[in-house]
């Protein structure tokens, strides 16, 4: 399966920074590409290539920090392929830009942390 994991755009993965979605997906990473063609978009860092494959994994970078401005880094390049799963993490607002640039791939979003307290999402 092509899978896309969509990172949020405070941190950028590898975890070079740390952060819980992205120590997450750095762990799962060498379990699903086993099986999968994993394309992993994230933020830009300067310590980080903007494209790079390690262990199997291919790594897309964008600019980020702002989340209308990585929203418009992560539309363009879906616009560019396509893929049989989306997986959002953490960006409820990213569903319906996705869902317009890939409508025939499945998407899902996972939420972790604090994703439902009242100043991030409302009810």
């Amino acid at each position: 399966m092509k899978v896309l994991m969509i990172c949020t755009e405070k941190l950028p993965v590898p975890a070079v920074l740390g952060g819980a979605v992205q120590t997450y997906i750095t762990g799962i990473l060498p379990h699903l590409s086993k099986n999968h063609k994993i394309t992993v978009l994230g933020i830009s860092d300067p310590s980080l290539p903007d494209q790079e494959i390690l262990d199997n994994v291919r790594y897309i970078r964008v600019p980020g920090k702002i989340l209308e401005t990585y929203q418009l880094g992560v539309v363009n390049f879906i616009e560019t392929e396509s893929f049989d799963l989306i997986h959002i993490f953490n960006r409820p607002r990213l569903v319906l830009p996705v869902r317009k640039a890939a409508p025939h791939s499945k998407i899902t979003l996972s939420m972790h942390n604090d994703m439902f307290t009242l100043k991030k999402i409302k009810t």
